[in-house]
């Protein structure tokens, strides 16, 4: 989207992860260092960034998903990979935005992986095609957490979460058919 010889948008230097809503052209680019922000612009036909807002996260956020809301784009979740965190946002982003949710998760006990188990680790959030649960695959704690969504509100209600084998280390999600199957499958 930048154009050769742009230079890079205050808010957009090192980014993370980039969620784009084709709807709207808004795209939200969250920054994992120590700035650790979340950033939304408008993308312009001729593809010029025009700056709608910003949030401060706190939680060097790796991967962000839109939910919720009568569009499905109503709200921002984001995994902090390093914090154990997930964070959830209302939209549209401003500096007075504080997050809506904030979640730690926790673990018993470390994994097999030693070098990689030692804290939960969610990687990423994954909306399911139905728009009624959000997951998010923890590295750490070999596990797919799972949270029943109010669309209205952007609450995350917990569910029972899905386990993987020891050592697996779940980091991220998408939902198929394979053909001729009437199941929907996440993989």
């Amino acid at each position: 989207m930048l154009k050769l010889g742009q230079s890079v948008p205050d808010g957009a230097q090192m980014p993370g992860w980039l969620t784009y809503d084709s709807v709207s052209k808004n795209v939200y680019i969250l920054v994992e260092n120590q700035c650790s922000q979340a950033t939304a612009f408008y993308i312009s036909d001729i593809g010029s960034f025009e700056l709608l807002g910003q949030a401060r996260t706190d939680d060097g956020d790796v991967h962000g998903i839109l939910y919720g809301g009568s569009d499905g784009g109503s709200f921002l979740a984001m995994a902090g990979y390093y914090t154990s965190f997930i964070t959830t946002f209302e939209l549209p982003l401003d500096q007075s935005s504080r997050g809506l949710l904030r979640e730690h998760f926790r673990m018993s006990r470390p994994g097999p992986v030693k070098s990689r188990q030692d804290a939960p680790y969610p990687n990423a959030v994954v909306l399911d095609p139905t728009g009624r649960f959000l997951l998010v695959p923890d590295l750490g704690v070999d596990v797919i957490r799972n949270s029943s969504v109010d669309p209205d509100f952007g609450t995350l209600e917990d569910c029972r979460p899905a386990k993987t084998g020891d050592g697996d280390g779940p980091r991220h999600g998408t939902f198929y058919q394979t053909e001729g199957a009437s199941t929907t499958r996440m993989g």
